[in-house]
């Protein structure tokens, strides 16, 4: 992608690039952070990364003269998956415990890989009755946290989602 401007009063002009920065409480936004490059200066260019799905990643540039003046454009780049996208990533789950009274901290241990040896990411959520709550975008193989509702921790607490 390039951009280019000028002003018709021949003020100096200042640049901004800015991608459009995905929550990173999404593991779809945690991976299009990853695989989309922050761009600078009047030009950039990336490989364009092999995917599973189609992405979409808007980037906007805006440029000001200093005295008022500016403009912002807009465009969008497109990677289409791949034909073949290998296997997805696997792992095996473990939770303990899997009941305690309100303090306890329970352990989630999800080792997982990708058989392509790429990036992998995986996001936990504690759900109840009428809530939930959850932590993205973990690279390692364990998470740990302490349950802090008065309704304790029952039954199964997560349902994890990996993301390559």
């Amino acid at each position: 992608m390039s951009a280019s401007a000028s002003d018709p009063d021949g003020d100096s002009l200042r640049k901004v690039w800015q991608s459009s920065s995905f929550s990173t409480y999404t593991l779809m936004g945690y991976m299009l952070n990853k695989n989309f490059p922050s761009p600078s200066g009047d030009s950039f260019s990336f490989t364009a990364p092999a995917l599973a799905r189609t992405a979409i990643m808007p980037y906007a540039v805006s440029v000001s003269d200093g005295r008022c003046g500016s403009a912002t454009s807009l465009a969008y780049a497109t990677v289409l998956p791949v034909s073949n996208p290998g296997l997805p990533p696997s792992g095996s789950l473990s939770v303990s415990p899997l009941s305690g009274p309100v303090g306890s901290t329970v352990s989630v241990n999800f080792p997982v890989a990708d058989p392509e040896g790429g990036n992998v990411a995986w996001d936990i959520w504690l759900t109840g009755l009428a809530s939930g709550s959850g932590v993205c975008c973990q690279t390692g193989a364990s998470y740990s946290f302490a349950i802090n509702a008065a309704r304790g921790l029952t039954g199964s607490p997560c349902r994890p989602s990996i993301a390559n």
